[in-house]
């Protein structure tokens, strides 16, 4: 997969993008011999010899496309123990470039040219070390490798460090593959830089260098209740490395969808069942007896009772057992950042510090894990660790292995919740209505009544003895008085 170049400057330069420097080969740090040259028209050589080149030798060539007409001229200095770095400037139409190994000769240059012969891997970078650029200024790496030309061109803008994985190197649309990779014979560097001596195209070294590290970055996307990876919700874990795959940018601390290698979905468990309805209340006690009637009046029935007064109601079942809390609300999100502080001023450079050891790479696996004593309802083991060949491991190959691993954490899923608290039960049923009161008993027959009077001439006599008239006269007083009684 290519990777894009970057730009490092060396005052900031991170060692998570730089690769370890105790493991590059120097190319040429240009400590000597010192070389100039100058050509208005036809390409002019210079081969230099110093055991601090690789190979040896180093050629410069000079070229201006305007054969002087417009009097410029296209130049190369290597200043040697006076910088340690070259500079490529000139005027209207320069072209200029510096060669090692095979490339040494070509374009009807001195036949000195030999051989690198070196064995290397397709994930080796070359690195550039620049004081200075032009803007914008163009810049064509070019490989001799297993007799094939590959190149690399990119565009640079003021100091800094360039690093270019070898498989960026392309012959048309074919990349830089491992046998290539393992025989490198030549190598060279070409631009047309117009500029001012001291304001061109200054290089301090140029140096094959140990494959990138990255990062390894995790993202997570809550899904919601209802979605197709998870229909009562839940989250998504996924991982990968920060190395700018597809449209991803590398080590910007963002894992793009590009850049992910690994996913894995946990979703929430389903909602608990409702709680049982509670049981019916019992029922109510019976009403009280009604009160029995009055007795009826002398003669007649005595009426009906009235009715006794309706039960009171049963008391009310007792209320279903509660259901059980629901989960805690998840916490809320962490308050923004303070204002950075402005930054002070930059101290004086220090000198360089010693190369540092190789660095390994951060990985993680994540793996699926059924119910058990690290999750009760499963979930995900996250093992994470450097790829360092710890444990008998091996290092540097991208597999996270059991003697690698560092840290393990576990992630649960999160059970349903609790169901919801059963309905009351219904009230108990009214107590039966009390039984009629008894009749009354019957009144005692009444009194015969008394003989029959006559009535002559408008006067009233009565005949019959005078006894007879008393117990009338008291009989119908007797009947008064039971009448109010009554």
């Amino acid at each position: 997969m290519r990777q894009k170049p970057f730009f490092v400057f060396l005052a900031v330069a991170s060692s998570a993008l730089v690769p370890a420097l105790g493991s590059a080969q120097v190319i040429d740090s240009f400590t000597a011999p010192n070389q100039t040259v100058t050509a208005c028209g036809g390409a002019v050589f210079s081969v230099g010899t110093d055991a601090s080149i690789l190979g040896g030798r180093r050629e410069l060539r000079a070229r201006d496309g305007h054969s002087c007409v417009f009097g410029g001229t296209s130049n190369i200095n290597v200043y040697g123990s006076t910088t340690a770095a070259f500079e490529f400037w000139g005027g209207s139409a320069p072209e200029q470039s510096i060669r090692w190994g095979s490339r040494i000769g070509v374009d009807g240059g001195p036949a000195m040219g030999t051989a690198l012969n070196l064995n290397k891997s397709a994930n080796d970078t070359i690195r550039i070390d620049f004081v200075s650029t032009p803007s914008n200024a163009t810049v064509a790496l070019t490989l001799d490798a297993a007799g094939t030309l590959y190149t690399y061109n990119f565009a640079t803008s003021g100091g800094g460090t360039v690093i270019v994985p070898l498989s960026d190197f392309k012959n048309g649309a074919t990349s830089l593959n491992a046998s290539a990779a393992a025989d490198i014979d030549g190598i060279s560097i070409s631009s047309g830089i117009v500029s001012a001596q001291g304001a061109g195209l200054i290089v301090s070294e140029i140096r094959f260098g140990a494959p990138l590290q990255y990062s390894s970055l995790i993202r997570q996307t809550i899904l919601p209740v209802g979605s197709a990876e998870c229909a009562n919700g839940g989250v998504s874990i996924e991982s990968g490395l920060d190395n700018g795959a597809g449209a991803g940018d590398p080590n910007d601390g963002v894992l793009s969808d590009d850049e992910v290698t690994q996913s894995v979905d946990i979703c929430n468990g389903s909602n608990g069942s409702n709680g049982s309805n509670g049981s019916n209340g019992t029922d109510g006690t019976d009403g009280t007896n009604g009160t029995d009637g009055t007795n009826g009046v002398d003669g007649t029935n005595g009426t009906d009772g009235t009715n006794g007064t309706n039960g009171t109601n049963g008391v009310d079942g007792t209320n279903g057992v509660d259901g059980t809390n629901g989960v805690d609300g998840t916490n809320g999100t962490d308050g923004t950042n303070g204002t950075d502080g402005t930054n002070g001023i930059d101290g004086v450079d220090g000198l360089n510090g010693a190369d540092g050891a190789d660095g390994f790479s951060a990985l993680i696996a994540l793996t699926p894990i059924d119910p058990g004593a690290e999750c009760a309802d499963g979930g995900v083991q996250i093992d994470s660790g450097l790829d360092n060949g710890d444990g008998g491991a091996t290092a540097n190959d991208g597999v996270l292995e059991a003697g690698e691993v560092d840290v393990t954490e576990y992630l649960c899923t999160i059970p349903g919740l609790a169901g919801a608290d059963g309905t009351d039960g219904a009230d108990g049923a009214n107590g039966a209505d009390g039984a009629n009161g008894a009749d009354g008993a019957d009144g005692a027959n009444g009194m015969d009544g008394a003989a029959a009077a006559s009535v002559e001439g408008g006067c009233s006599t009565v005949e019959g003895s005078g006894s007879q008239t008393v117990l009338w006269i008291f009989a119908a007083l007797g009947l008064v008085w039971r009448r109010r009684r009554a």
